[in-house]
């Protein structure tokens, strides 16, 4: 009988603390709070990262445009010099005649 007593209580579980399941709890939530928080991270930095290269798009198109205009002003300048040129020959051509 006291074989049975003995063979009883050693296949009974123990029973759990409610301290040792406020523990495990805290810990489980923690770490869903902890996950959750990684992953909205990581979608934010997937929108940080799409907005970041929209705006780099919208600066090279930008660049392209400042480079088309400088471009634009340059050939203009030339034309100028090249008209300036022009005046200054008719100039002293009109200055010898009136010699």
């Amino acid at each position: 009988m006291c074989l049975c007593l003995i063979i009883a209580n050693t296949t009974d579980k123990p029973p759990i603390s409610k301290q040792f399941l406020m523990k495990n709890t805290c810990k489980t939530f923690l770490l869903l709070i902890l996950i959750a928080t990684l992953s909205s991270c990581n979608d934010l930095s997937r929108q940080v990262e799409g907005k970041l290269n929209d705006l780099n798009n919208k600066a090279e198109h930008l660049d392209s445009l400042v480079n088309n205009e400088l471009d634009k002003v340059k050939s203009l300048d030339s034309i100028i010099n090249l008209e300036r040129n022009k005046l200054n020959k008719l100039d002293s051509l009109a200055n010898r005649s009136l010699k």
